[in-house]
């Protein structure tokens, strides 16, 4: 995993996550995680001088039978607009790889299910 910190801008995505109660920031230029695999990492994001914890998911969006990758944070603890601002953030820990969701419900159980084991990495 890096050790420096990367950035990306922060843009609209489709406001799935605002419908399950998870949402997410959605990040320009998702091909800085190229060297990366596919799926949902632990993440340390960086806004202003405050570090959170995250989780970061960097694939299709399967839901929406989206054929390119995106690039998403979940951020734990944070509440606020962060559109066409830019943010910090680590991959950190390797926590899964992509899945093929049939519903936002399955979605959401599935995400609150990684999102549990993140924060038992703290």
């Amino acid at each position: 995993m890096p050790d420096t910190w990367l950035k990306a801008k922060v843009i609209r995505g489709l406001r799935q996550g605002q419908k399950i109660n998870i949402p997410t920031v959605n990040l320009k230029n998702p091909s800085l995680m190229e060297n990366f695999a596919l799926g949902v990492y632990a993440a340390k994001i960086k806004i202003g001088k405050k570090e959170y914890l995250g989780s970061l998911y960097y694939g299709p969006k399967t839901l929406n039978k989206q054929n390119y990758n995106s690039l998403e944070i979940h951020i734990f603890n944070f509440k606020g607009n962060l559109y066409n601002r830019k943010i910090l953030f680590i991959p950190q820990k390797f926590i899964r790889k992509p899945i093929t969701f049939t519903s936002l419900n399955q979605m959401q159980k599935i995400i609150e299910d990684d999102n549990k084991n993140i924060n038992l990495l703290k």
